[in-house]
């Protein structure tokens, strides 16, 4: 059995290995239910239990590079969850952004004068910022991963949920200020499509 004493010091050296809070919380589990297992299974104390454990994770938290989602260094397994997490996610999102791309390249050929255009621009990119509001709204589920944690010793740690809020809210305003214009730049290029040869 495990102490709230130990558990913190599992903590505390989940923590140095700077981790997110979710991801933090999912490895804590799986080493308590690890060092358990070797207490029960050796007969060991629980430093001797912790030590082995560490051991075996150590390869899992050398820090990496992933610069597609973080500016700086991660922990390896930290990369290796978000890759799985957000790999279909992020072929999903291009697929749907080079639809819109095509979908408003349609449009600039198709419609026949500028207010018609103005319309379907403003219909298509703020269905945009609808569908983010939306699944956000409907999402409730993940609200709770938002708040800011400081119970780790005034450390403020953020789960991945949190750190692409940001990402979110920055896309967001951005499709809004694009919803809002008129679009004439883009109507203006089907205008002038046809350069003439010499």
């Amino acid at each position: 059995m495990i102490t709230e004493a130990q558990e913190n010091k599992i903590t505390d050296y989940l923590i140095a290995q700077e981790l997110s809070l979710d991801i933090l919380v999912e490895i804590r589990d799986h080493m308590i239910s690890q060092i358990s297992d070797i207490q029960f299974n050796e007969n060991v104390d629980f430093e001797e239990a912790f030590s082995k454990v560490k051991e075996s994770w150590d390869g899992e938290f050398i820090m990496v590079n992933y610069l597609l989602f973080y500016p700086t260094k991660i922990p390896l397994i930290a990369k290796i969850i978000i890759q799985e997490k957000y790999s279909g996610l992020f072929k999903r999102s291009l697929m749907i952004g080079v639809l819109a791309f095509a979908i408003n390249l349609l449009l600039i050929f198709m419609v026949t004068n500028q207010e018609q255009y103005n319309l379907f621009f403003k219909l298509l990119n703020g269905s945009f910022v609808l569908t983010t509001l939306l699944i956000w709204i409907f999402n409730y589920k993940i609200w709770k991963y938002i708040k800011a944690d400081f119970k780790y010793k005034g450390k403020c740690l953020y789960t991945m949920y949190q750190q692409n809020l940001g990402l979110m809210v920055v896309c967001a305003s951005s499709m809004t200020q694009v919803a809002i214009r008129n679009g004439h730049y883009a109507y203006h290029f089907s205008e002038n499509r046809i350069i003439p040869m010499l």
